[in-house]
């Protein structure tokens, strides 16, 4: 069924946490109805929509997509998810928010972050959704191995494809969910960037000590891709405010004078690129995805990376 707003109701939202606190749930529900009701999306295909915790995220995520899993960031556990799958010729969402997302919303005083941080994560998986339903996107074949990587291989055109779904999917999203974006937020994901960042360089240098071990090779490959791929994905979403919201258009990313200068001109080729694009929505040309790849691979190369096909099998090649 399609949900359109605003006539979901509390019944159709579903709690698998631990945390039974009533005052909590109401507020939670209460919450996603308000802010489906001002969203600037008229219809979303929903299937459910489960609120859950630390421990039930990743069952319930793969319960629905078993290729699939909860994610996290660096500071903790991360707050939502929408998949998108085909059903019965239908693209149905799955939309997953972490109870913790609420009781930040709930106790401003104690969270982290503004609750207009907090605020967008509801309206970002709604985007998801819309950009689902307009582009004809869902749930993207198992061409990333994630945190098991054992025993798949490097194969280049399913590297790029999935960082092709992953680019184009996040830009989009919050494109369209830039209304409820704010100087706030971009400063909260200014700094995530810059530590998933780091986090990458991390894993890179670690894997680098076992590079003679067949594990080592490949853990390396995947961790070069990862950088790259989650470079440009964040940036994505930057530039999507600044695309999607007039009063955030004439904003400064600060993180971006932190990078090589090499780093910080592609940002720039890299936005160019994506405000050329989205007036082409929802057909995105092929030269689009050509012009990401080319920019994926560039940022390889100023890490002194390079990613190379092989008849014994693709590889990161670096001096």
């Amino acid at each position: 069924m399609a949900i359109t707003k605003p006539t979901i109701t509390k019944d159709e939202i579903i709690f698998i946490t631990k945390n039974n606190d009533t005052s909590l749930r109401k507020f939670t529900v209460q919450r996603i109805l308000n802010t489906l009701e001002d969203s600037n999306i008229d219809e979303l295909f929903i299937k459910s929509i489960t609120i859950v915790d630390a421990e039930s995220a990743d069952s319930q995520v793969k319960a629905i997509a078993p290729n699939n899993g909860w994610f996290s960031v660096n500071y903790g556990l991360g707050m939502g998810k929408c998949i998108g799958m085909l059903i019965d010729g239908q693209i149905m969402d799955y939309v997953f928010y972490n109870l913790d997302l609420f009781y930040n919303l709930q106790n401003p005083s104690i969270a982290v972050d503004s609750p207009k941080v907090y605020q967008y994560v509801i309206d970002h998986e709604l985007g998801h959704s819309k950009d689902h339903r307009i582009r004809e996107a869902f749930e993207a074949p198992e061409l990333w191995p994630g945190n098991a990587i054992e025993d798949i291989a490097f194969i280049l055109p399913n590297v790029f494809a999935h960082s092709l779904y992953k680019i184009k999917g996040e830009f989009t999203a919050c494109y369209h969910s830039a209304y409820a974006a704010s100087q706030e937020l971009i400063e909260v994901q200014e700094f995530e960037l810059v530590s998933t960042f780091n986090s990458h360089l991390n894993n890179i240098k670690e894997s680098k000590k076992y590079i003679n071990t067949p594990q080592g090779r490949m853990n390396l490959n995947y961790d070069v891709a990862n950088l790259c791929t989650d470079l440009l994905v964040s940036y994505a979403k930057l530039s999507a405010y600044r695309l999607g919201n007039e009063s955030l258009k004439g904003i400064e990313f600060e993180f971006a004078y932190s990078f090589p200068r090499p780093i910080y001109y592609l940002f720039e080729t890299f936005e160019k690129l994506l405000a050329d694009n989205i007036p082409l929505y929802p057909n995105f040309p092929a030269e689009f995805d050509a012009e990401i790849i080319k920019c994926i691979r560039n940022v390889a190369a100023v890490y002194g990376y390079i990613f190379t096909v092989s008849p014994e099998g693709d590889y990161v090649y670096f001096t």
